[in-house]
């Protein structure tokens, strides 16, 4: 992926905690950091976010039996926020400007019903991502939150959780909006997204994406002063990984150029 990347004259990349997990003896800062440098020296790559924490662990509400309150899942809470906590000292140390979080746990159930479910939700994310948020600001991070399906998908429930946590930002998925609102939900939170996940799955024979409108949507985050990264995620089928990639990297420049 670095030399593809490098090929096509992208300028970084955007790194997921698990793939660090997998292929680096460690992940503190130091390995982290020799990682960062291999990228540089070798592909002249920098790193421009990380996946502080990948939305893998889940809860539960107790036995059947039992009344349930969220301070029983406070041992979650502290996990999650443990974990991000670590990622974002890393960003910190090594001035990675950008930390994505995915908020993919929901849970409800006959003790929490779907209607007050929502707001529960809501509740262990603000819980968690609060002082995340705080440290964030001392340390020159933007920690966003990606619209990555389930609930965070949904503009009403995304709103709330920003305006639960102020600091937090949204890292913006082109591809995981409803298609009936995708410009309106994304004109809705313009200007609080740190970068944007550029998806991508079919071109016409003009190199435009078929099925989302990039010139619109970079139309609305220029009018909301976005200067942040695009993130490439090719996840078509027809092409080649690099053939979509660099197919998705023109379209790119050319709005750029417009």
């Amino acid at each position: 992926l670095p030399a593809m990347a490098a090929r096509l004259g992208i300028q970084g990349l955007e790194l997921i905690d698990s793939s660090l997990e997998k292929h680096l003896p460690d992940i503190d800062v130091e390995n982290v950091k020799k990682f960062q440098q291999t990228l540089k020296s070798k592909h002249g790559l920098d790193i421009l976010a990380i996946t502080g924490f990948n939305a893998g662990l889940g809860w539960g509400f107790g036995p059947v039996w039992e009344h349930f309150h969220i301070d029983d899942i406070k041992g979650y809470m502290d996990l999650h926020a443990g974990i991000t906590m670590d990622w974002l000292e890393t960003c910190g140390a090594l001035k990675i400007p950008n930390m994505r979080f995915d908020a993919g746990g929901f849970q409800a159930s006959h003790k929490v019903p779907i209607y007050k479910a929502i707001d529960l939700n809501i509740e262990i994310y603000k819980r968690i991502l609060t002082p995340v948020c705080e440290r964030a600001k001392e340390l020159g991070v933007k920690v966003g939150v990606e619209n990555h399906g389930y609930f965070t998908a949904d503009i009403k429930v995304l709103k709330k959780l920003l305006d639960a946590v102020p600091g937090l930002c949204v890292v913006c998925d082109l591809g995981n909006w409803p298609f009936e609102t995708r410009l309106a939900d994304i004109e809705a939170i313009a200007g609080r997204v740190n970068f944007i996940h550029a998806k991508t799955h079919v071109f016409d024979a003009k190199g435009n994406e078929k099925n989302i409108d990039y010139p619109a949507i970079h139309d609305i985050m220029v009018a909301a002063g976005f200067d942040g990264w695009w993130s490439i995620e090719w996840e078509g089928a027809g092409l080649s990984d690099e053939d979509g990639v660099r197919k998705s990297w023109e379209l790119l420049k050319k709005l750029d150029r417009a």
